[in-house]
């Protein structure tokens, strides 16, 4: 048995169901609150996800790749980080697929294919909590995607249940994305031009979905420019505080494939400067 244990990755052999023991426990850095976590199907891969790191070390939602291959010592491989900053809870694998309650963001579904290089993908998802998606305790707790059907069912803590039929297979590959405006690292000030390269194999140029948000806020549109060929926006830097910020951003094509990127950049906005002419003030009398 492999289970996340409030702070840390802990196997224990429960052959002898009256004495359990203990194989191995591991921590990592960067834990908030070890809450659960699910194995490949063939049991080799865990992946891993903590409830508050999101809130604790400021970063967006992360997902840990376990190998355990051998059980006496886990190899923590690396790690998924989502475009957003919603809480991770519960997540379950069923074959190259990984279904994510992940409070706000809601259903979060993910390509697991590559998880021996840890390397994962966001190949569809649905908001059940759309006024946006920063970390807090609404949205989908929980989710169950093993029916032969194919559907799943997402629990919502205010909304209710939600009964899905994810199309994950057959369509074409999801779209290719890149931020090509701000450049990752820069500093940014007042309006900035915002430009995202995107494309799709089978849809044609400009008629994809792209949209963008700041840290996790409320995806906002843009707008394709047919001289430059990038999906283009306008952001307003004043709305958020100085200091580090990821910009996000999301393709989707026809086939409701999607495409999430981001960058890290550091918001230095000019605070405004007064000047007293003292020669100007007289006493009220």
């Amino acid at each position: 048995m492999s289970g996340s244990n409030t702070d840390t990755l802990t196997i224990v052999d429960v052959t002898n169901k009256v004495a359990p023991t203990q194989i191995s426990r591991n921590g990592y850095a960067g834990r908030g609150y070890t809450h659960q976590g699910w194995l490949s199907d063939d049991h080799r891969y865990f992946l891993l996800d903590d409830e508050l790191d999101e809130r604790d070390f400021v970063h967006n939602t992360r997902t840990y790749i376990w190998d355990l291959l051998d059980l006496d010592n886990p190899i923590l491989l690396g790690n998924y980080t989502g475009t957003n900053t919603a809480y991770d809870h519960n997540q379950y694998i069923k074959g190259n697929f990984a279904y994510q309650s992940n409070y706000r963001a809601g259903l979060r579904i993910l390509d697991i294919t590559n998880i021996a290089a840890a390397s994962l993908s966001e190949v569809a998802f649905f908001d059940i909590y759309p006024a946006n998606d920063n970390n807090g305790f609404n949205g989908t707790w929980s989710n169950y995607p093993y029916f032969d059907s194919g559907i799943v069912v997402v629990s919502g803590i205010e909304q209710g249940l939600f009964i899905l039929k994810p199309n994950l297979g057959g369509g074409s590959d999801p779209p290719t994305a890149s931020i090509v405006a701000p450049l990752a690292g820069s500093t940014v000030s007042g309006a900035e031009l915002i430009q995202i390269d995107a494309a799709d194999d089978s849809d044609a140029l400009g008629s994809l979905t792209v949209e963008w948000n700041i840290d996790g806020g409320t995806w906002q549109p843009t707008l394709f420019n047919g001289a430059s060929s990038y999906y283009e926006a306008t952001g307003a830097t004043t709305t958020s505080s100085n200091g580090p910020v990821t910009l996000n951003a999301r393709a989707i094509d026809s086939d409701l494939g999607a495409t999430n990127v981001n960058v890290a950049l550091n918001v230095g906005n000019t605070l405004p400067t007064f000047q007293i002419n003292q020669s100007t003030l007289k006493a009220r009398r």
